[in-house]
Order: C-alpha cells, then structure tokens, then sequence
C-alpha cells in the first residue's frame, strides 16, 4: 500500500472489528461497519461474508477466506464479481 502511497493517517484508515468467534456478533458487526461509511470490507470467513452481504449491496467485499466465492454463491462468476449471484 505504501508502494502505491495509500499512508494510514494520511489517506488510508484501517479498522479492526471481531467477532471473536462467536458468529452470532457477526450481524451486529457488519451493520456497524456499514454505520461508519467504509468504503471497502475486508473479511476472513465465509460467515462474516454472508453476514456483509446480508447488510449490504454497494459496499465492496474483499474475501480473504472465501475458497468458492461462485459456489457460496457471493458472486455470479469471477469473470464479473460485482455481479452478485441472487443467493
């Protein structure tokens, strides 16, 4: 990121949140995300990626821990991911 001049504090801001293994919080979580007006998402299961996609359709997900977004059923095809698939 730095590579490409994105500096926390200066144009970037990063935010932390976890469920701490209870998915249950995980709603509740992406709803205050979306709260906050993030521009980008960033998750780590395909749990909290139901959860985003639940709470929202305009905010961008980036799945770090997502095997088979396809077949989830988070996109439509990965030749266009921004088409999500009616789930």
């Amino acid at each position: 990121m730095r590579d490409l001049d994105w500096l926390e504090g200066k144009n970037v801001e990063y935010r932390f949140v976890s469920a701490d293994g209870s998915v249950d919080r995980l709603d509740a979580l992406a709803s205050e995300l979306i709260g906050q007006k993030v521009e980008v998402i960033v998750l780590s299961s395909q749990q909290a990626a139901r959860a985003v996609q639940r709470a929202t359709k305009t905010i961008p997900m980036v799945m770090a821990g997502v095997s088979n977004a396809v077949g989830a059923g988070f996109v439509a095809s990965l030749a266009k991911p921004g088409a999500t698939s009616p789930a």
